[in-house]
């Protein structure tokens, strides 16, 4: 997905009304193109916390004695990969016989486990820190639901890029609902004094066609977990 491509269905569609919707003539960027980089980033960050679009993982050593692991992107993990996006959600855990572990004593999954059942119990101390027996020592393999990446708008010289070459992490799919995420959010920026109560309201009306869609996506199955295996996920098979 590329910016243009936002821009140019908000510019001439739900925004067409709207004054960002006109050209800098010294820039030839949209009036307001902060707020169009700045809501779309808050758009994608809401859109990967409530959908499940992808999926990743690490894999920490634990050693005997200690109990807490805080899982962070500045971490160095012993898969030899980095932490592609932050820790939005813990989905599973495997330990190093690869026994799937239940989090907080309970499967998250809702498979059956494995051979000879589950592997060790793991408390979330948060969303991202990990409780585990003080006596196991061992790997444990973690899957997570990752947020996206913000859009890079700007090059090495400090300049906006064009938007036609700034991609969004996102599959198209999630087209509608982006740009009813920053309609909503562009019009409730710019007309904080309109009554907020009126069913006319374009704040109200684009923020119910933003919940619309969404209902709408996870009716498509868009966040169903059908991949189990991170090794065929999205980030290397592409999206889909």
């Amino acid at each position: 997905m590329r910016f243009y491509d936002v821009i140019e269905t908000l510019k001439g569609g739900y925004l067409s009304g709207h004054g960002s919707s006109l050209m800098d003539a010294h820039t030839e960027l949209p009036i307001g193109y902060d707020r169009y980089i700045a809501l779309t980033n808050a758009g994608i960050i809401e859109l990967y916390k409530r959908f499940l679009i992808r999926k990743e993982e690490v894999v920490i050593q634990c050693v005997k004695g200690v109990e807490r692991y805080p899982i962070r992107e500045s971490s160095k993990y012993i898969d030899g990969y980095v932490m592609v996006g932050e820790i939005n959600a813990i989905l599973e855990i495997y330990d190093d016989e690869g026994k799937l572990c239940t989090i907080n004593n309970l499967d998250n999954t809702n498979a059956k486990p494995k051979g000879d059942g589950y592997g060790i119990n793991v408390t979330l101390q948060a969303h991202n820190v990990l409780g585990v027996p003080k006596d196991y020592a061992g790997t444990l393999r973690i899957i997570y639901k990752a947020g996206g990446a913000p859009m890079h708008t700007k090059g090495d010289a400090g300049a906006y890029l064009d938007p036609y070459e700034v991609f969004i992490d996102l599959p198209n799919m999630y087209m509608e609902a982006l740009c009813l995420y920053v309609a909503s959010r562009m019009y409730s920026v710019l007309s904080s004094n309109a009554p907020r109560g009126q069913s006319t309201n374009p704040i109200q009306m684009f923020s119910q066609m933003y919940e619309a869609e969404c209902q709408a996506l996870k009716a498509q199955g868009a966040d169903r977990d059908l991949q189990r295996d991170p090794a065929d996920s999205f980030t290397m098979k592409g999206f889909v």
